[in-house]
């Protein structure tokens, strides 16, 4: 499974998600299958951070400077873009996070998580989990009517007469 650099970002930042992955009982087979997930995502979540590092000694030149041509540091060790360079920065950024990383998984199957009726999602846990899980177009046993949304162009109906 390939995920962009941003995608691991979402999921392994999202605290409130890990915690209920990691503390709701869930049938074994979606706890083993989930637990190699994250220990997956946390594995390529240590290299995403040795790129991050990297990308920032890359753009040190685009740092604000003081009178003395020093880049100017927060006590954690940050830096702010110079005005002139934020676009260059925004770009760099933009291009950083579409970078990929192999996870050595197949994603989570949505009919497991059905499977754990207590494992409730809010949107934000779950557009955080999306690029894990497969199979979201389709939810068994819906009515055509649900599910997913139809796919085209769509034609609004004639005026009425």
């Amino acid at each position: 499974m390939i995920l962009t650099y941003k995608q691991l970002r979402q999921i392994n930042t999202n605290q409130t998600l890990m915690q209920k992955l990691m503390l709701t009982p869930m049938p074994l087979k979606l706890s083993y299958n989930l637990k190699k997930m994250l220990d997956k995502l946390s594995d390529a979540g240590k290299l995403v951070h040795e790129a991050h590092l990297k990308f920032l000694v890359e753009i040190e030149h685009l740092a604000a400077k003081n009178a003395s041509g020093e880049i100017v540091r927060h006590p954690g060790g940050g830096f702010d873009i110079a005005e002139e360079h934020q676009e260059a920065y925004r770009k760099a950024i933009s291009e950083f996070e579409l970078r990929t990383v192999t996870v050595d998984r197949f994603p989570i199957q949505l009919a497991l998580l059905e499977e754990a009726p207590q494992l409730q999602l809010t949107i934000a846990e779950l557009s955080a989990m999306e690029p894990i899980l497969a199979d979201l177009d389709v939810i068994p046993g819906g009515a055509p009517d649900r599910g997913a949304l139809p796919q085209g162009p769509t034609q609004d109906p004639p005026p009425a007469a």
